[in-house]
């Protein structure tokens, strides 16, 4: 009998909602801006976290800015490691810069304030500088 080959472990990569949550947990942080979950639609599924009901091609969150209204921020959250469209309309909209991905918190904050950049009002200065202060505090360095 041949000994049975010792499996690898690979490790676990977490679930888009809980990479969600935690963005969500640091966007929250940030005053200025109110962030809008599309993709959880409260008692749906067993774990009443499944299912967004939303259009193909909206993002996971949508961050409005305070200081310009009809001015939102979409963010497309998806689980570390490579990027995979959950359907042509997503993808289309992604090609098209309609919002950015993150995979992480840092990705995020990098979004936001690349996003608050493209503004370049002193209010969307206010945003950039509490990011860099929240990636100081979490010991990142921003990467855009």
């Amino acid at each position: 009998m041949r000994a049975a080959k010792p499996k690898a472990i690979k490790p676990k990569v977490p679930l888009e909602r809980d990479v969600q949550d935690e963005i969500v947990k640091v966007l929250a942080l940030v005053k200025g801006i109110k962030v809008y979950q599309t993709s959880i639609r409260k008692g749906a599924g067993r774990d009443g976290r499944s299912g967004g009901g939303q259009d193909k091609g909206i993002p996971d969150l949508i961050i409005s800015l305070a200081a310009f209204p009809g001015v939102y921020v979409g963010i497309e959250v998806k689980r570390p490691g490579t990027i995979k469209w959950s359907s042509p309309e997503q993808k289309e909209a992604g090609e098209l810069n309609r919002f950015f991905t993150a995979r992480s918190e840092v990705e995020a904050l990098n979004g936001l304030a690349q996003a608050a950049a493209n503004i370049g009002t002193p209010h969307a200065h206010r945003i950039i500088d509490q990011v860099e202060k929240l990636l100081q505090a979490m010991q990142v360095k921003k990467v855009a």
